[in-house]
């Protein structure tokens, strides 16, 4: 009987080894590029992010929202309209009239996470952002310049819905493709992408397996077009979310007021007027008499 539970222990840890490389994988790509992160609805986009930030245990920027919509690890708000090297925009770089701005020195190799660019930087208001944030573009291809840091985006939907002039400059892809919640912990499926236009198609690596010359060929080919392909699974335990799981919620509906509350579970009270004496008339009965 030991031997079974240490065969179950050397199992686990190895499949916790496995996982924690997979995710020191991912995070090493966020810690030297720009990343986008996308994929359907509550599969995990988010939980991605945080177990990235979990990682590398470092002070970061996120922004747009409030203190309960936090990943943790010394997080702190920066507008979107701040990522900018504002009064420049490309005219300024194609001319050579370079302004120059003011440094700020607290964003040096900190790294900013935009969570729901598709809701925030929608490609299909494209001609908003491009007023909006002229100079955005050019401080996201830039940044690692500027600061020596990344700035990362997830969203839902495919990934064309983003911004078309931030997505085509990332560094790096990531598809969550689904997840498996079980009790305290959630596994997340992820599959990483070298390039863009194999991200926009969600191509499937190449099996290898045994291959003959012809074969081979064919292998390192498909690679050489599309880039690196490479599935991964990743586990985050639950007590470490940080952030507010459903934050839209608290967004766009009211606070219900306490009295709302409470008559919603309470019979409604019989006014005055409907009260009934000792003789079985009510007090608009008495008036009627009256």
């Amino acid at each position: 009987m030991i031997w079974f539970f240490i065969i179950i222990a050397i199992i686990i840890l190895i499949l916790y080894i496995w996982l924690e490389s997979n995710a020191n994988y991912i995070a090493k790509k966020f810690k030297h590029g720009n990343c986008i992160v996308w994929g359907k609805k509550r599969k995990g986009k988010d939980l991605l992010f945080q177990k990235v930030i979990n990682k590398r245990k470092k002070e970061h920027y996120q922004t747009n929202y409030p203190d309960n919509f936090n990943y943790g690890h010394k997080g702190k708000q920066i507008k979107l309209g701040d990522l900018s090297v504002q009064p420049n925009i490309y005219e300024n770089l194609i001319m050579g009239k370079i302004n120059k701005i003011e440094r700020y020195e607290e964003r040096e190799k900190v790294d900013t996470y935009i969570s729901d660019g598709g809701i925030y930087l929608p490609s299909q208001y494209n001609h908003i952002l491009n007023k909006l944030y002229p100079s955005m573009p050019i401080y996201y291809a830039v940044i690692g310049h500027l600061y020596d840091s990344n700035i990362h985006v997830n969203y839902n939907g495919e990934i064309t819905r983003l911004w078309d002039k931030l997505r085509e400059q990332a560094d790096d892809y990531f598809y969550v493709d689904k997840n498996i919640k079980l009790p305290g912990i959630i596994f997340i499926k992820v599959f990483y992408y070298e390039r863009y236009s194999a991200a926009a198609s969600t191509l499937l690596p190449m099996k290898k397996g045994f291959l003959n010359k012809q074969q081979k060929a064919l292998y390192e080919q498909y690679n050489a077009t599309n880039g690196l392909i490479k599935p991964l699974w990743i586990a985050i335990r639950k007590k470490s979310i940080h952030y507010d799981t459903r934050y839209f919620k608290r967004l766009f509906f009211k606070e219900p007021l306490l009295e709302n509350k409470v008559s919603t579970c309470l019979s409604p009270l019989p006014t005055s007027d409907s009260t009934k004496n000792d003789k079985g008339q009510t007090n608009a009965d008495k008036k009627e008499v009256a």
